[in-house]
């Protein structure tokens, strides 16, 4: 895969059994993990994420899009973009 080339994992809450758990469990849990969450749930996590700024608490960060509106190869190359800039 070659998101693992650059040094990337990519999990699914599948492939790690985390499917029914609330949107707050699966931050804290990524972020206890040291992982960034991929959502298309932009209105909740954008909610979830204001709610933990209030609280002061932090997150390792989430990337919100729109399903549908990009292709999977555009959001592969944005994704690849943004982590050679975060890795510089």
């Amino acid at each position: 895969m070659a998101l693992q080339n650059r040094g990337v994992e990519v999990i699914t809450s599948l492939s790690v059994n985390r499917l029914g758990y609330s949107d707050e469990e699966q931050l804290k849990w990524a972020t206890e993990q040291n992982l960034v969450l991929y959502s298309s749930n932009i209105r909740d996590f954008y909610r979830l994420h204001s709610d933990f700024l209030s609280k002061e608490q932090s997150h390792t960060g989430m990337i919100l899009v729109q399903q549908q509106r990009y292709s999977v190869g555009e959001l592969m190359r944005g994704m690849l973009r943004l982590i050679a800039a975060k890795s510089t």
